[in-house]
Formats: C-alpha cells, sequence, structure tokens
C-alpha cells in the first residue's frame, strides 16, 4: 500500500504541515489550492511513501553490494596504481 503525503512548509515561520491523501490526484489538487492562496513564501509538495517493511534479506544484499563496489573500486585502484608506477620506472629506465 503506498501512502501520498502533501507536505506545505512555509519559508519565513519555517512551519511545516503534513497531510495524508487517498490518491496523488487528490494530493496534487490540494497542493494547487494551496499555492494559489499564497504563491510567494511557500513550497509545497507531494510524495508518496511504502508501507512495505525492507526483509532482512533485502537489508543483507544491500550490505553485499556496498562490500562489492568497495572491493572492486579498491582492486581497481591497485591496478591503476600498479600501471603507473610501471610507466615512471619505464620513463626513468629510458633516460
Amino acid at each position: 500500500m503506498i501512502k501520498i503525503f502533501l507536505i506545505v512548509s512555509i519559508l519565513s515561520s519555517g512551519v511545516t504541515y503534513s497531510t495524508q491523501y487517498e490518491s496523488m490526484k487528490e494530493c496534487l489538487n490540494a497542493k494547487e489550492e494551496v499555492l494559489n492562496i499564497n504563491p510567494q513564501g511557500v513550497e509545497a509538495y507531494c510524495i508518496s511513501q511504502s508501507d512495505k517493511q525492507r526483509s532482512e534479506f533485502d537489508k543483507d544484499m544491500d550490505e553485499a553490494t556496498e562490500r562489492l563496489t568497495r572491493t572492486i573500486l579498491s582492486t581497481f585502484q591497485a591496478i591503476l596504481t600498479k600501471v603507473m608506477i610501471d610507466i615512471q620506472r619505464e620513463g626513468l629506465n629510458n633516460k
């Protein structure tokens, strides 16, 4: 299930209001009404939020992906460093 929220921020006072709607269409209509009343100094956004909780599997997959990404990047950096050192040595040997 997805919840739709209208978030309204009044810039001069820093006050933020949040209201829940059944559909994005209802939220967008309410947003237009708010902006028509006071277009200056007000920001309004319609956002959706899922009720679905992340499973342990999803969290584990995110961690595994992050570890793999770090491993690939560090391996690439090590290879690049070795190539640069070899190029510098070759340049010194040719002089």
